[in-house]
């Protein structure tokens, strides 16, 4: 149905609230036991996959909601994109291209048009991206 709009601070768990049709019954030959409130349980949810959705480390979204991208000409561009969800750390966002380079940490005056070096670490603290 929903999750919690919190995510607990020391286990890092997103709580989700779910409805089950006849908690309390048991299918016949199951071992199953009856549900009851608070109790963990294993489930299979459906959703809505997302296409070309790109993981971010933070520092590369601007406060403006754009991130800069590094163009074949080695030129810092602008590059509006959907933020789909960020936390502290990291951002999900589409609007980018396959293979586009993103600056994921730049200096303060860096604008569109600047010659940029590239680092190609290709990994940040929360994985590949």
């Amino acid at each position: 149905m929903r999750t919690d709009a919190s995510i607990d601070v020391d286990s890092r768990v997103v709580y989700a609230v779910v409805e089950v049709l006849k908690p309390f019954a048991r299918d016949p030959g199951s071992d199953r036991p009856p549900l009851a409130p608070g109790l963990f349980v294993n489930a299979t949810i459906r959703g809505k996959e997302l296409q070309k959705v790109a993981r971010l480390p933070r520092s590369a979204l601007r406060s403006d909601g754009t991130v800069m991208i590094v163009d074949t000409q080695q030129l810092a561009q602008s590059r509006d994109v959907k933020v789909l969800q960020s936390t502290p750390q990291e951002v999900w966002v589409q609007g980018l291209k396959g293979g586009e380079r993103v600056i994921v940490r730049e200096p303060s005056l860096t604008i569109a048009g600047t010659p940029v070096t590239v680092n190609n670490l290709g990994e940040f603290a929360g994985g590949a991206y």
